[in-house]
């Protein structure tokens, strides 16, 4: 679970960071996050926890839904941050 939870806070940081960046020329500020994030985040680990899971169903529900769960992370911190839009 902890991998779990840091992949996905990694993800959430992620989406925050590139809705606060979106529309911004920021090519050093984008490269630190994707730098500082995925060192944070661990996909070894979530490869390595997904083989050595007690149970075959353990594995396959923490290998979908790590992915899935990071995903909407990310999409979530990025609407958080994300400017609105002016017309």
């Amino acid at each position: 679970m902890s991998t779990f939870g840091v992949n996905v806070f990694g993800c959430l940081v992620v989406g925050a960071a590139l809705g606060y960046l979106w529309g911004r020329q920021a090519p050093v500020a984008r490269a630190g996050v994707f730098g500082l994030a995925c060192g944070f985040t661990t996909f070894g680990l979530y490869a390595f926890h997904a083989v050595t899971h007690r149970g075959a169903w353990n594995s396959v529900v923490y290998l979908l839904a790590t992915p899935v769960v990071a995903l909407v992370a990310m999409a979530v911190g990025a609407a958080i941050t994300k400017p609105g839009s002016t017309r």
